[in-house]
C-alpha cells in the first residue's frame, strides 16, 4: 500500500515542480517533483529488498529500454565536451525506467489503474483551469506562476498558456497524455451507464482540451484529433454502434468546437501556416530624415506607418501597441532606451496605413544623436528585437544640458535571438550523426551543439531537435536510435494488442492508455520533450499502464 501511495503522490506532484531547488546536494540541485520521486524509488527499492521479487522487469519493453540505457551510458562516456550535462541526462533516464518499474509493480489492479488514470486526470483539469486565468492574464495568476516557469510565453502578441510547467509545449504534452488516459473513465463511466459521473468526467476532458488549445501548440491540436479518433475508432470495431460511440463522438464534437473557435481570431491559423513569427512584425516608416531639437524638448513629428506584417496592431489596454523610439549617439550606442509612446487611434489590421503625430523628448544633453524608430507592444516585444528595425533619424541637439534623465543600462541595442527553423534544426540532428555515426554527441547535447553545425552565434541552449526520434539519433547515434526504435516497436505492438485483445471489461483502459502512448509517439515527431521531469515522468506512467495488464496476466498464470 505504502508504494502505491506513493506513486499516486507522484502523479499529483508532477506538474507542479517550482523553480527554485528544495534540496541542494554537492554538483546536483534537486526540485519539489525530483524528491518526491526519489522517495517513491527508494520504497520501491526497499519493497524489491523485502519480498525479493523484481518480477516487474520481465516487462516485453524492459529489454529494449535496458539496451538504450546501456547505450546512453557508453554515449555518455565517449561525449567529450558537455559530459556532465550528458550524464545528468542520462541519469533522470534511470530515474524514470525505475519509476515506470515501480508503477508496473504497484498498478496490480484494474481499480489501482483506474485511480491512478482518476488522480492525473483530476490534476490536469487544475493545471487547465490555471491556464484559463493564465490567459485571461489574471494578475494574481501571473504573479502567483512566476514559481513555476521562467516568463510568460506569448505569440502573436497574445499569452500562450504554460500554467504550472515551465514552457507551453510541456504543458500540451502533459494535458494530451492526462487527456487521453481519461477516456479510460469516461468510456468506464459510459459502460456502466453512470450517466451523472459521465458527464462530470466528459466536462473535465473538455476542460483539458481547452487547456492544450490555449498553448497555442500546433501539434497539440493534431494530436487532440488523432487521439479521440483513435478511440472512436477502436471502440466501434471492438463494440459496434453503441453508447460509448455515441459520448465519444459527443466529447470529440465537443473538443473540435474549441478548436474551431481558436481560429476565429486567425491566430491559430497563423501558427498552423507559419513555422516562425519573425514575418509577423513588419512595418514601412515614413519619418523625417533629419531633426534639430532643443534639449529636452517635447515635438509633434509627422510620422506615417504601413502595418506590413501579419499581426493586427491592437490598441487594448492592456497590451497595446504603440510607435516609441530609442535615443542612440554617433556610434549607434544606447543613449536613452524607452522612449515617449504614442498610441493609435484604433486597430491597425495588416496592410493598413496610418498617419500619426508621434510625440518625442530630446535628450538631456546637447550633440548629434540617431533617432531609432520603433514599434512596441507594451509588456511583450518591440519589433526591434523580432527583425524588423525601424529607420533612423539623424538629429543634432542644442541648448544647455538639462537635469540629467535616467541613463540607458544598455551598452548595445538587443539584438533578435537567433531563431531556428525546424528544418534546419533536422538538418543539424542528420549532421552530427553524419559526423558521430556510432554513438553521437552524447545524450541532451544536441541543444549544446547545434549552432556549431549550423553556424548560428548565440543558439539558445534552450532548443532542442524538435523531433524526439532525432534528439535520440543525435544524441546516442545508431546504436542508441536503433534501440529507440526498437522500444517503438514494441509500444507499438502493446498498442495493437491492447486494442484487438483486452476482456470487453478492460477495453476503456486499453482505449486510454494506447491512446495516451499514440499522442506520445504522434507528438514525438514534431517535439522532444525527455529532458523535462514533468513529461519525462508522465510518459513513463502511460507506458506502465499500458503495460500493466501484461502483469496481470502474468500474475493470474502463476496463481
Amino acid at each position: 500500500m505504502l508504494l502505491y501511495l506513493s506513486a499516486l503522490v507522484l502523479t499529483l506532484a508532477i506538474p507542479f515542480e517550482r523553480l527554485e531547488p528544495a534540496l541542494t546536494l554537492p554538483g546536483q540541485k534537486l526540485t519539489n517533483v525530483e524528491v518526491v520521486m526519489l522517495i517513491a524509488i527508494g520504497c520501491w527499492v526497499l519493497t524489491i529488498f523485502r519480498t525479493r521479487d523484481i518480477s516487474e522487469l520481465t516487462s516485453s519493453l524492459s529489454w529494449p529500454i535496458a539496451g538504450l540505457l546501456a547505450a546512453m551510458i557508453v554515449s555518455t562516456l565517449l561525449a567529450g565536451e558537455h559530459r556532465i550535462n550528458a550524464v545528468k541526462f542520462t541519469g533522470r533516464f534511470l530515474a524514470g525506467f525505475m519509476v515506470f518499474l515501480l508503477a508496473i509493480r504497484t498498478v496490480s489492479s484494474a481499480q489501482r489503474a483506474m485511480r491512478l488514470t482518476a488522480a492525473m486526470l483530476g490534476t490536469a483539469v487544475v493545471v487547465s483551469g490555471i491556464a484559463i486565468f493564465e490567459w485571461l492574464e489574471a494578475p494574481a495568476v501571473i504573479d502567483w506562476l512566476t514559481r513555476f516557469r521562467p516568463g510568460v510565453a506569448v505569440v502573436g502578441g497574445h499569452v500562450r498558456a504554460t500554467s504550472t510547467l515551465q514552457y507551453p509545449t510541456i504543458t500540451s504534452m502533459y494535458l494530451e497524455v492526462a487527456f487521453a488516459l481519461g477516456l479510460a473513465l469516461y468510456g468506464s463511466a459510459v459502460d456502466r451507464r453512470r450517466w451523472g459521473l459521465a458527464i462530470v468526467i466528459g466536462v473535465a476532458l473538455w476542460l483539458v482540451g481547452v487547456g492544450v488549445v490555449l498553448t497555442f501548440t500546433r501539434a497539440g491540436l493534431l494530436v487532440l484529433t488523432a487521439v479521440l479518433t483513435t478511440a472512436l475508432a477502436v471502440w466501434v470495431v471492438r463494440r459496434r454502434f453503441d453508447r460509448g460511440v455515441v459520448a465519444l463522438a459527443a466529447l470529440e464534437a465537443a473538443i473540435m468546437v474549441v478548436i474551431a473557435m481558436s481560429f476565429t481570431g486567425g491566430l491559430q491559423w497563423l501558427r498552423i501556416t507559419t513555422e516562425q513569427q519573425q514575418g509577423w512584425y513588419r512595418a514601412t516608416y515614413v519619418v523625417p530624415e533629419r531633426l534639430s531639437l532643443q534639449t529636452k524638448e517635447i515635438r509633434l513629428v509627422d510620422v506615417r506607418l504601413r502595418n506590413d506584417g501579419r499581426v493586427t496592431w491592437v490598441n487594448d489596454e492592456r497590451t497595446p501597441f504603440r510607435l516609441s523610439y530609442h535615443w542612440l549617439d554617433r556610434a549607434g550606442r544606447p543613449v536613452e532606451f524607452d522612449g515617449v509612446r504614442t498610441p493609435f487611434d484604433e486597430d491597425v489590421p495588416p496592410g493598413t496605413e496610418v498617419a500619426l503625430r508621434a510625440r518625442i523628448r530630446a535628450p538631456s544633453r546637447p550633440g548629434e544623436y540617431q533617432l531609432a524608430w520603433d514599434l512596441v507592444q507594451e509588456q511583450r516585444l518591440w519589433f526591434s528585437t523580432e527583425g524588423a528595425p525601424g529607420p533612423r533619424t539623424a538629429a543634432i541637439v542644442e541648448g544647455e544640458p538639462a537635469a540629467t534623465g535616467v541613463p540607458s543600462l544598455l551598452t548595445e541595442l538587443p539584438r533578435p535571438r537567433p531563431r531556428v527553423g525546424r528544418l534546419e534544426l533536422w538538418r543539424a540532428a542528420a549532421s552530427m550523426v553524419w559526423a558521430r555515426p556510432l554513438f553521437g554527441v552524447g545524450p541532451d547535447n544536441f541543444r549544446w551543439q547545434y549552432g556549431r553545425f549550423l553556424g548560428v552565434d548565440r543558439a539558445d541552449t534552450r532548443v532542442h531537435a524538435n523531433n524526439l526520434y532525432l534528439e535520440f539519433l543525435a544524441g546516442t547515434g545508431l546504436v542508441g536510435g536503433a534501440l529507440a526504435f526498437w522500444l517503438v516497436w514494441r509500444l507499438a505492438r502493446a498498442v495493437a494488442h491492447r486494442f484487438r485483445d483486452a476482456r470487453p471489461e478492460q477495453l476503456p483502459l486499453a482505449v486510454g492508455a494506447g491512446a495516451a502512448v499514440i499522442a506520445i509517439l504522434l507528438h514525438g515527431v514534431v517535439d522532444a520533450f525527455f529532458a523535462f521531469t514533468p513529461t519525462y515522468l508522465t510518459i513513463w506512467l502511460a507506458f506502465a499502464l499500458l503495460m500493466c495488464d501484461e502483469r496481470w496476466e502474468q500474475n493470474a498464470e502463476s496463481a
